[in-house]
């Protein structure tokens, strides 16, 4: 038993050790040396929108970025895009001053990950708490967690796409739909897109769980984008 103990003391401070030789910003700085050699990209994006209570057709666009922070989306008629999806994503988040702190390495199936906290400095942003789930192998980001401060927890799981600035083909983006206002005495079963709630007469107001689901194809890096591309023109 002794020797058990010891062997378990021993696998602690080895642990620790490796811990501590991690460095949580030599990993986030991977990251931010690729996004920092994007001065501009245009994407087609195809959205899907899984929200109660709503019925929103699959939408097509074009989406426009330039650095640091301007986004244009081009499409017919109206769309909803997540600010979210860029907000929390990664590339604001890790503009804004922040301390990092490196929780764990772990694997969820054949992916091997760093786990890194990330706390804002500022108290004026919406994110107060984000985790980061980042490739050992690939340094691409797999999943953020976030804690908001206005919608609560947003998780987005990014499928890496084939390209050298590790933008993903996809994001899913799963949030709290608050306080979703139902007629006194509705009563029945809901998809909500995650599960099915059950509701029952009186009920007045829940919490839903929504999804967007955004793909990305065709990126086009760096050709100089226009200024005017991202002024916003009066509506005649």
């Amino acid at each position: 038993m002794k020797k058990t103990f010891l062997s378990h003391i021993f696998l602690l401070v080895h642990y620790t050790i490796i811990l501590a030789q991690v460095s949580p910003d030599s990993i986030l700085n991977q990251i931010k040396k690729r996004w920092e050699k994007i001065e501009d990209y245009t994407v087609n994006v195809t959205i899907y929108v899984d929200i109660p209570f709503l019925r929103i057709p699959e939408k097509k666009a074009i989406l426009y970025y330039k650095a640091p922070d301007k986004f244009h989306l081009e499409t017919k008629g109206l769309t909803l895009f997540p600010r979210t999806a860029s907000r929390f994503s990664g590339p604001e988040l890790l503009r804004m001053p922040y301390t990092a702190l490196y929780v764990r390495r772990e694997r969820q199936g054949p992916l091997d990950l760093h786990v890194i906290k990330v706390i804002p400095l500022s108290d004026t942003g919406q994110v107060v708490l984000a985790t980061l789930f980042i490739g050992t192998q690939d340094a691409h980001l797999y999943r953020v967690e976030t804690i908001t401060r206005d919608q609560g927890k947003v998780l987005l799981d990014f499928t890496p796409g084939d390209n050298p600035y590790g933008l993903p083909r996809r994001v899913l983006i799963t949030f709290e739909v608050p306080h979703a206002e139902l007629p006194a005495g509705f009563t029945g079963d809901i998809d909500t897109g995650l599960e099915s709630e059950s509701l029952h007469i009186g009920a007045q107001q829940k919490k839903f769980r929504g999804k967007v689901a955004i793909n990305y194809e065709n990126y086009r890096f760096n050709t100089g984008l226009r200024e005017d591309i991202f002024i916003k023109k009066e509506k005649k």
